[in-house]
């Protein structure tokens, strides 16, 4: 069934179709990705929304790093928490998907100058090791904590001088320090836990 479409001008357009969530369709669009990595030079994905499961995502994961490894899986995705959407987080709804991916651009229907709370459980990658980038401009102060930056040339803004700014701190990616030993570990006898409880916002 026909779903998004983008004209180019000229009678020629960029279409794309919707198919049932889990089909032999799968199977072809596999070994096509594995063909174009092999043989057109593909490096990396770039998923707009997620219609597979997890099996699905892992066999995606293995085709690419068989045929070329250091392949990127990049997801982008708006704000699903609406009526529309059934209310629900975009983290949540694709947290099986997390580990196979390497970048998250989350944006639409964001609001980035909301608090702590909201940007570690609505935008940020940091608790999950991706890093994340901002639709637009974002807020390039509070994106700074959760180390992310808008993407470039998208949106207005230019990153390119924070980026150097983080290269002369010699920051990390996120995830691990720079030992490379996770930055949080969890011990069974320890009733700690990361992140903390945060505060209802009703409280507030």
């Amino acid at each position: 069934m026909p779903a998004w479409h983008q004209p180019f001008g000229g009678g020629l357009w960029d279409a794309s179709i919707a198919t049932t969530g889990l089909s032999r369709w799968h199977n072809y669009y596999l070994e096509g990705m594995g063909w174009l990595i092999r043989n057109v030079g593909v490096d990396g994905l770039y998923l707009d929304g997620i219609g597979y499961d997890r099996e699905i995502m892992k066999r995606l994961r293995k085709v690419m790093d068989r045929a070329r490894p250091g392949c990127l899986i990049d997801f982008h995705c708006g704000n699903h928490y609406a009526p529309e959407y059934g209310l629900n987080n975009i983290v949540n709804q694709h947290l099986e998907h997390l580990p196979y991916i390497d970048s998250l651009w989350l944006g639409e229907g964001f609001n980035y100058d909301e608090a702590p709370e909201y940007w570690l459980v609505e935008l940020s990658g940091l608790p999950f090791g991706l890093y994340g980038e901002m639709l637009g401009v974002g807020n390039p102060w509070r994106g700074m904590v959760y180390g992310m930056s808008n993407r470039l040339p998208y949106g207005g803004g230019d990153p390119r001088g924070l980026w150097k700014v983080w290269d002369s701190f010699g920051i990390q990616a996120p995830g691990c320090g720079a030992t490379g030993t996770p930055p949080v570990r969890s011990k069974p006898a320890s009733p700690t836990c990361w992140p903390p409880p945060m505060c209802d916002r009703a409280e507030r």
